[in-house]
């Protein structure tokens, strides 16, 4: 499909369908929060990853790799199951 898109000359259809079939191939959305890519993460503990002394919410992979192991592990000590 890619390719007889690609092909015909239609950008933006190749485009979303490499994108639609990237979401399909990892079980993830683009508009859901990159945290849910980690193992045994549920949609419902999102609000509970902040940050254990300032209470930040912590939004994004992106975010929570910015701290070191340590801070990650007390992150998590406080997300219920």
């Amino acid at each position: 499909m890619i390719d007889v898109a690609a092909d015909a000359g239609y950008l933006t259809t190749t485009l979303t369908i490499m994108n639609m079939l990237q979401c399909i191939k990892q079980a993830h959305w683009p508009e859901e929060s990159t945290l849910l890519t980690l193992p045994k993460i549920k949609p419902r503990m999102l609000n509970h990853i902040k940050h254990p002394r300032s209470k930040k919410s912590i939004t994004c992979l992106a975010e929570l790799m910015q701290y070191s192991d340590k801070q990650i592990r007390s992150i998590f000590e406080n997300v219920p199951g």
